[in-house]
């Protein structure tokens, strides 16, 4: 039976916006035809699925116009979420801490494993490479994030970050004059915990540690 207390904690927004995030300082070094430096650009980063950002780049209304998807861009999204069985603690074992006063609890996280999958769009495969190299030398193949999971009281945790592959495509099958589109896959695992509600309990703790009865 679920739970009848209504409880929020945004699991999932605060591993979107985390996932998100570690990408969001990715550059790409413009040059010009001598190989000299003109700009550096922050790629931008939006929660979107490929097939929505494809939709909008291939309705441009022309190449020229001002209105048109600028490139390179990141976008990200969740493809599966699965229970973890290997990840899954005693079931009694609780988390005990103190907010505003009153002691409280919630019994062990659940693991799931969250798939999430990186997209890069660009026009050349210089661009394509920059992001790239920016990226691989942080996973062996995997990374730690450390994410607030409850905001009261604060409980953070270290969730792991698994690069699984890559893959590239060039949609470069049309005439000359279609503009040019180079997608690379950054497939990831992050390994995520899903918490039950808080409830009171009658021992005294400051802060979450762990215990069962």
């Amino acid at each position: 039976m679920l739970s009848t207390v209504p409880f929020y904690f945004g699991t999932t927004r605060n591993l979107v916006i985390a996932f998100c995030g570690l990408f969001s300082n990715v550059f790409i070094r413009n040059k010009d035809k001598d190989g000299v430096s003109r700009k550096i650009v922050n790629v931008p980063i939006a929660y979107v699925a490929k097939e929505k950002f494809m939709i909008r780049l291939m309705q441009d209304p022309g190449l020229n116009e001002d209105t048109q998807i600028n490139l390179p861009r990141l976008s990200a999204e969740i493809t599966g979420i699965d229970y973890d069985p290997s990840r899954q603690l005693n079931k009694v074992h609780k988390l005990i801490g103190e907010n505003e006063g009153r002691t409280i609890y919630t019994y062990s996280p659940v693991p799931y494993n969250i798939t999430f999958n990186l997209y890069s769009y660009t026009r050349t495969v210089e661009d394509n490479l920059q992001i790239m190299e920016q990226i691989l030398p942080f996973f062996t193949p995997e990374m730690n994030l450390s994410i607030k999971m409850i905001k009261e009281p604060a409980l953070t945790q270290d969730i792991p970050l698994i690069l699984n592959s890559i893959s590239t495509d060039d949609q470069n099958d049309g005439s000359f004059e279609d503009t040019r589109t180079i997608i690379t896959n950054y497939s990831f695992t992050m390994k995520a915990y899903y918490y039950s509600p808080l409830l009171n309990h009658k021992d005294s703790e400051n802060h979450f540690t762990t215990g069962s009865d």
